[in-house]
């Protein structure tokens, strides 16, 4: 479960319950679709970082947070969410990661449904 990004806020949407698909990996780590927003939670093994996008081979994300962890409960860093009021204030030479604003109240926790059967 991706939560913490107040709803008042833009990109507020990439809360939600995020379900691992079966069997996927990018960067050695498992993939997970949220059904309500249709974005992707995965790992980016060259930037070293957990991210969170509408398709799994983008290189703009909505969202993304630079930690090692092997799953989304155990990272530890900042999420920093994409402003589109920063991006337009950049000068070409500004780095990519300067377009994103940090929100320490996103976090990631590990969801597992009781079996009740």
């Amino acid at each position: 479960i991706v939560s913490g990004r107040d709803p008042k806020l833009p990109c507020a949407f990439i809360n939600g319950k995020y379900v691992c698909e079966n069997g996927e990996k990018l960067g050695g780590r498992p993939t997970y679709k949220c059904a309500a927003s249709k974005m992707f939670l995965f790992y980016v093994e060259n930037k070293h970082a957990w991210v969170i996008a509408d398709n799994k081979s983008t290189a703009s994300p909505y969202a993304f947070v630079e930690d090692n962890a092997k799953l989304p409960g155990g990272i530890q860093g900042a999420w920093r969410v994409f402003s589109r009021e920063k991006e337009w204030k950049m000068s070409p030479q500004q780095q990519y990661t300067e377009r994103f604003l940090e929100d320490p109240a996103i976090s990631c926790v590990e969801y597992f449904p009781l079996d009740l059967g």
